[in-house]
């Protein structure tokens, strides 16, 4: 069974973490951080949100974003913010 829909709202933060499977490296280099950081701007110009802290590490990465507007679905196309920053 899925989980219940999030609430979101104008200014909602967000906790979303990515982390590699059996505790696998998803950074290898530092070109790999580097990357990530500008897919993770790219996202944030297309999708007005603003990130207010960020953490890589070599197995995981944690992103905290705040939303500028109503709902996902006004910024993201599939309303999917994963999907919509493509990583």
């Amino acid at each position: 069974m899925p989980r219940k829909r999030r609430l979101e709202y104008g200014g909602a933060m967000y906790h979303l973490m990515s982390r590699g499977n059996r505790r696998g490296r998803i950074f290898l280099e530092d070109v790999d951080r580097q990357d990530f950081i500008k897919t993770l701007a790219e996202a944030c110009q297309k999708t007005g949100w603003q990130v207010h802290a960020y953490g890589l590490m070599p197995t995981d990465d944690v992103v905290a974003p705040a939303s500028p507007v109503s709902t996902t679905a006004s910024t993201c196309p599939s309303g999917d913010m994963m999907r919509c920053c493509s990583w």
